[in-house]
């Protein structure tokens, strides 16, 4: 089944209801943990916290995660079976499958962290978010939120000309591919100008549109952080501090550039 990231967005989840700069913060403090550390207890524990809250919080059923988890499977595997033959020694095993294991355990970090803030925040409200609580200019939030409506249709022009550049060029069709990308591209500019316009003759370039008027898509999760936030960040806060510490205390924590 594909995972379809506006139909899980629409769902009444419990991370769906949180403010996006909290998600945010916490995908970002985490994927920054995973890309520093160098240990498989706090790597694990960071992507089973974020598959849990994925499962839990955002009511994304852990099939529909497979092919994330596949990655992650095959990385590490391959890498595991590379060491183990290239090995020099059995001295060695920890080192041998160390590095493949913490390899796709970070891919799995990363993709499911991305996982857990895209596949539950609404582009609209994050921009809304971003503009009241993080200082974000008004310009540069309408900018992402055109930014959004236009890239499907930029998507949909690009296959129609794939489909008349088949028809067309037979088996020639490398040489067409710079005027395609040019109608794209002019397609893109098109499309933004009239928007743009738009815009303007509705008023959003008078200066009390950029301190009035921000009304999120998406209820409350693009207003001011509650307490369902600040409970949010506490949980990631509490799952890598614990992991942190109890590695620290088996004496098997490391950090990235770390010796074996």
């Amino acid at each position: 089944m594909q995972l379809n990231m506006l139909d899980h967005i629409a769902k009444p989840g419990w991370l769906q209801g949180c403010s996006p700069v909290a998600k945010l913060g916490c995908g970002l403090v985490s994927v920054l943990l995973a890309t520093v550390l160098w240990d498989p207890l706090v790597l694990g524990s960071g992507a089973a916290a974020a598959l849990l809250l994925i499962w839990i919080g955002g009511r994304i059923a852990p099939y529909q995660l497979l092919p994330v988890l596949l990655v992650f499977a095959i990385t590490a595997w391959s890498l595991i079976l590379a060491n183990n033959v290239f090995g020099s020694s059995a001295a060695q095993a920890d080192a041998r499958w160390n590095p493949g294991l913490i390899l796709g355990l970070r891919i799995a970090n990363f993709a499911l962290w991305g996982v857990f803030f895209g596949y539950t925040t609404h582009p609209q409200d994050l921009a809304h978010s971003l503009m009241r609580n993080a200082g974000l200019s008004p310009a540069a939030g309408y900018g992402l939120m055109t930014a959004h409506r236009i890239l499907p249709l930029v998507g949909n022009d690009l296959r129609w000309m794939q489909r008349s550049l088949r028809l067309r060029a037979g088996g020639r069709r490398l040489r067409h591919w710079p005027a395609l990308a040019r109608g794209v591209l002019f397609g893109a500019l098109r499309r933004a100008e009239r928007g743009a316009a738009a815009m303007e003759v509705r008023g959003f370039s008078l200066e009390r549109w950029k301190t009035a008027g921000i009304r999120p898509e998406g209820g409350r999760s693009a207003g001011r952080p509650g307490r369902r936030d600040l409970l949010l960040c506490l949980l990631v806060t509490a799952v890598w501090a614990v992991a942190m510490t109890v590695s620290y205390r088996l004496g098997i924590l490391r950090f990235w550039g770390a010796d074996w």
